[in-house]
Order: C-alpha cells, then sequence, then structure tokens
C-alpha cells in the first residue's frame, strides 16, 4: 500500500529528477516514460547506528532469556518469542537503513509487531483498547511521515541519507518532528506509551528501553538537515514533557505506570539534548536510559509475580526482607534512574543540564531541573511503598513472596552491571576521542564553563527530594485539585478520548451515509434490486423467457452500438447483414458445384 500511495503521489506532482543511478537490487520504479525513482536496500552503518544495533541486540538477548521463564507457563510461549523477535527484526531493518524508504519499512513494522505484542493477551480488554489506541495514535505520526517523503520526491529530492543536496524543501522538518513525537510520546501525542502498560512486562521492557520509543529519537538523527531551523521549538517540546511526566508519575499508583511516566520524562530530556545541537550526547543518555529503564521494568515484573500479578503499589510493601537482592537492584536503577553520582544516568543528565545552562536556555533548562527532582521524589516512593514498612496486601501472597529463579536473576544482574557502568565506560566515545569533532563538542564546553554551584544543583534537589519524601512526604497534604489535576494526567486523556470518540463517530456516520448509503444504494445493492424486482415482476406474469430474451438482447444491442462506431463500422450493418442472409434465396444442393 506505501508503494501504491508513493507511485499516487509521484503521479500528482513532478517526478523526481535525476534519481538516484547506482541500484543495490537492481529495482526501478517506473513512474513516467523519461524518469524514474531507484530505491535501494541494504545497510548503512555509522556511528549512531553502530551502536543503536548493539543496544538492540544486548537488550532483546536478556528480555528473550528473561520470558522463557516469565512467560513460560502460558502456551502460546512460542508465538510470544516470534513476536519478539519480529519486533526486533524490525528495529535492526529501521537502524540500517539507507534511506528514508526502508526506514519506513521499519517504522511500520515496528508499529506491527507492538500492537501484536500489547494485545497478547487477546481476552483482556484492557489489552485490546489500549493496542489499539497505541495504534491509532501512532498513526498520525504515519502519516506526517509519509507527507513528508512526498514533499520530497515532489522537489526532486533523493531520499538516500548520504546523498541530500544543500537546498532543502521547507516543510519537511516540522513533519518529521510530528512523526518522532508521535512514536516518540512527546506531549500530546503521548497517551498511547502509559495504556501500553497493558501488555506482559517483557514487552514494556523492550517498548521503553530499546525500540519502539527510540524510532522516533532515531528519526531524529536522520533528519538532523531538516530539523536544524526549529531546534528552539523542539527543546521546548521536549522539556515541558519532561516536567509534564514527572508531576503525573507522583500521583500514579500502578507499579509499571510510574515507571512508564519515567520514561516520557527520560525522553524529553533526549530530545533536549538534540536541541542543543549534540546528537552525541543525546544518543549517550538514550543508551543509559536503555539499560536502567530494562532493568527496572524487569524487575517490576518479578514483584508482580511474586506477589500474584499485583500491580497496585498500595497493596505492596514489606518486601526488603524477602526479596534482597531484588530490591538492592531496583535501588541501582532508581538511582541511575536519578542521576546519582557515577552511576550512568549521572554523567549524560548532568551533561544535559550543564550545556543547557551554558547556552542559557533557561525555562527549559529550569524546567529539566524540575523534572529531575521530581524523578527522586517519585524513584523514593516507589521503593518506599513497594519494599519498605509493613506489608499492606494479602497475607498470603506476602508469606508467598520470595526471590525469583537464577535466569531471571542472572538478566537483571547483567542489566544491573551495565546500569552501573555504562556510563562511565562509554564515555569518551559519545564526549571524546570517538568523535570526530574532538573534544569540541557543547557537554565538553559547557563541563569547562559551568561553576561548581551549578553543577552540584541536580544533586542538591534529587537528594533534597529524597529526603523530603522520607521525613514529611509520607504525611504531605496535597490539596485535592491539584491531586485530580495530576492524577488524571492534566485532562490530556479526556481531551485524547473525546476527540478520538468525536472522530469516530463522525468517520462512522460518514462511512453509513455515504459507502453503505448512497454509493451502496446507487451500486451493488440498487443493481441486486433492480433485477431482482424485474425478475419478479416478468416472472408472476408468465412472462419469463421474454424477460431473458429482452434482457440478452438489449445487452447485444448496446454492445454493437458502443463498439461498432469505435472501430470505424455503422453500428447496425451486422443486423442488416443478418437480415439478408435470412431472406435471400438459397441454391438448390443439385445446382451447387
Amino acid at each position: 500500500m506505501f508503494f501504491l500511495a508513493l507511485l499516487a503521489g509521484l503521479n500528482l506532482g513532478q517526478v523526481l529528477r535525476g534519481g538516484i543511478k547506482k541500484l543495490d537490487l537492481g529495482e526501478i520504479l517506473r513512474v513516467g516514460p523519461d524518469s524514474s525513482l531507484g530505491i535501494s536496500l541494504g545497510v548503512y552503518l555509522d556511528f549512531y547506528s553502530s551502536y543503536m544495533v548493539w543496544v538492540v541486540f544486548t537488550i532483546s538477548f536478556l528480555v528473550h532469556l528473561y520470558s522463557t521463564v516469565y512467560i513460560g507457563a502460558d502456551p502460546r510461549l512460542y508465538t510470544f518469542l516470534t513476536y519478539l523477535t519480529l519486533f526486533t527484526f524490525f528495529m535492526v531493518v529501521l537502524l540500517v537503513s539507507p534511506n528514508y524508504v526502508q526506514l519506513f519499512m521499519g517504522w511500520e513494522g515496528v508499529g506491527l509487531t507492538s500492537y501484536l505484542l500489547v494485545n497478547f493477551w487477546t481476552t483482556r480488554a484492557a489489552a485490546n483498547k489500549s493496542a489499539l489506541k497505541a495504534l491509532i495514535v501512532n498513526r498520525v505520526g504515519d502519516l506526517l511521515f509519509l507527507w513528508a517523503l512526498f514533499i520530497l520526491i515532489r522537489e526532486g529530492q533523493t531520499l538516500e541519507f548520504v546523498s541530500l543536496s544543500s537546498s532543502l524543501p521547507p516543510g519537511v522538518g516540522p513533519l518529521f518532528v510530528g512523526a518522532a513525537a508521535a512514536k516518540s510520546a512527546q506531549l500530546g501525542l503521548h497517551t498511547w506509551l502509559p495504556d501500553a502498560m497493558e501488555g506482559p512486562t517483557p514487552v514494556s521492557a523492550l517498548i521503553h528501553a530499546a525500540t519502539m520509543v527510540t524510532a522516533g529519537l532515531f528519526l531524529l538523527f536522520r533528519a538532523t538537515h531538516f530539523v536544524e531551523e526549529i531546534r528552539p521549538l523542539l527543546g521546548l517540546l521536549g522539556g515541558v514533557t519532561a516536567l509534564f511526566a514527572g508531576t503525573v508519575a507522583l500521583f500514579q499508583f500502578d507499579l509499571k505506570r510510574v515507571i512508564a511516566y519515567s520514561t516520557c520524562s527520560q525522553l524529553g530530556f533526549i530530545v533536549v539534548a538534540y536541541s542543543v545541537g549534540s546528537p552525541e550526547l543525546s544518543l549517550y543518555h538514550l543508551g543509559n536510559h536503555a539499560f536502567f529503564k530494562a532493568l527496572l521494568f524487569l524487575l517490576a515484573g518479578l514483584v508482580i509475580h511474586a506477589l500474584a500479578d499485583e500491580q497496585d503499589m498500595r497493596r505492596m510493601g514489606g518486601l526488603l526482607q524477602s526479596m534482597p537482592l531484588t530490591y538492592t537492584l531496583f535501588l541501582v536503577g532508581s538511582l541511575a534512574l536519578g542521576g546519582f553520582p557515577f552511576l550512568s544516568g549521572f554523567y549524560s543528565k548532568d551533561a544535559i543540564l550543564e550545556t543547557l545552562y551554558g547556552k542559557g536556555y533557561w525555562f527549559v533548562y529550569f524546567a529539566c531541573v524540575g523534572a529531575a527532582y521530581l524523578t527522586a521524589y517519585y524513584s523514593v516512593r516507589t521503593l518506599v511503598l513497594v519494599f519498605g514498612g509493613r506489608p499492606k496486601g494479602g497475607l498470603k501472597n506476602f508469606v508467598a513472596a520470595s526471590e525469583a529463579d537464577s535466569l531471571s536473576l542472572g538478566v537483571v544482574v547483567v542489566l544491573g552491571f551495565f546500569s552501573i557502568f555504562h556510563g562511565y565506560l562509554f564515555r569518551d566515545c559519545f564526549l571524546g576521542w570517538g568523535l570526530t569533532r574532538g573534544w569540541a563538542v557543547p557537554g565538553v564546553e559547557a563541563e569547562f564553563n559551568v561553576s561548581l554551584g551549578i553543577k552540584l544543583l541536580p544533586l542538591f534537589c534529587s537528594l533534597g527530594a529524597g529526603f523530603i519524601y522520607l521525613v514529611g512526604g509520607l504525611n504531605l497534604k496535597w490539596s485535592t485539585t491539584w491531586v485530580g489535576f495530576f492524577s488524571k494526567r492534566w485532562g490530556w486523556d479526556l481531551v485524547d478520548s473525546s476527540l478520538a470518540r468525536r472522530l469516530l463517530v463522525k468517520g462512522y456516520l460518514l462511512y453509513t451515509g455515504v459507502e453503505r448509503g448512497f454509493f451502496e444504494k446507487l451500486g451493488p445493492t440498487g443493481i441486486n434490486f433492480t433485477i431482482r424486482r424485474g425478475y419478479d415482476f416478468f416472472r408472476n406474469r408468465g412472462w419469463f423467457s421474454f424477460f431473458w430474451l429482452a434482457v440478452m438482447t438489449g445487452f447485444v444491442v448496446l454492445s454493437i452500438v458502443g463498439v461498432s462506431p469505435a472501430v470505424g463500422i455503422v453500428p447496425f450493418f451486422p443486423i442488416w447483414m443478418i437480415r439478408l442472409s435470412y431472406y435471400s434465396p438459397r441454391t438448390p444442393p443439385s445446382q451447387q458445384t
């Protein structure tokens, strides 16, 4: 369908001038008699794609191992593993694509497999609705992506990443940003991400860590030329998204939903890092985030299984004694998420904040500092509600809770190792010698230009947030208005559901009134009704043979009248010949020679 739409777009506008001269597969899509569009399918590796492929393969392998135990009792285990493998395959196709067409193929494949995975338990109504919501919201990004491709083709631009001309058509940048915002859950198009938690926990880990949400960010890495003019707007979007998700996560009680909103907040940080002109710093935080976020989700799955599928944190507590290793790793992941010194999140998050301060983006800087404060606050809140205090749920579940099997613990221990050491081990690759520009990057410049007090400000905010919650947060009284506002996610879900409901109702009315109404009665239903009524009319009067004779005669006459002038013959000449042959005297057989 995409290629049909692509050809339709080419026929409507000016066709591609020149095209791509070298084809990997030798396939050419003919657009006109004198022009063609060459599309090559291949592998294109650079600094961004090589690193992302390594991250995707590492986390996907660990999630596959974890799933063999987590979904081991499910009769559709192999179907689930097949979906996971297909998900990874399409993500790799997206990462190694040499042009926007192959990237779009991986983009669509990731969206399809995410729908299958979120809706894996098809008997759950909540999973059905969440998967459908994710699919519909991501259609917005797909439409914007296609629109941008049509503009590039119409303006004679090549679709290869390495062959973009210096004259770039306007309007493509905002379309790419909109597509990335839908896939990476930025504010306004974020509502599908928390609802995707209705799928199995391994799916949540893979979607939030290395695949689905990173696809939109990778599109920005490939569309740097088009987004250059709107970087400030992109930074504003990321800062507001980070602050919004942090405030909402404070008032959630579903364990997986809290971690999901923290993903949305960290995606805002990644977009902000990209907006300051440092895609390497953005990719650095993306990799750090992938490991500790996969760790948190898989640990949440272990807690949920230990408590007989309980996800409400208000019915947890007291797990520190029965699950000490799980608690330790959860603490490591939470500290890395909050940017605690010398853990993975610290190296990239502090570099982002220092760069914002050094460049003077004050609103985005204070929004991100506030988001960092909120991250520490809800991380401590989650640890206290899940592992601290006394059991608040069923005593039977608490007594049966214990550490998971050795394979699952081995997976989370490996992720815990990366959550601690990945930031330190890969720091120079992203901020130093691994770059073609040497050390002249915004993160390193800010590191030497920003004062020590500014560097320590995020740390003090994080420590202060944890201290405030431990000392007085348990008894902190919030206004009912603010609690309702934040717990209802700023009203975005209400607006989104209302808009979607109105659009779907209008679409249904249009479908029933036009497609199944006017055109149906004018087309097959009307023709069927006419024939049936005519048949009943002639059959009741004993004229059945006359009815069919009249129909066939009319069909033959219309065919002759319509075809004969086109071939240069007088319309009724064949009938005249039949008449002459019928009335002409025949020669007796005895006179024939």
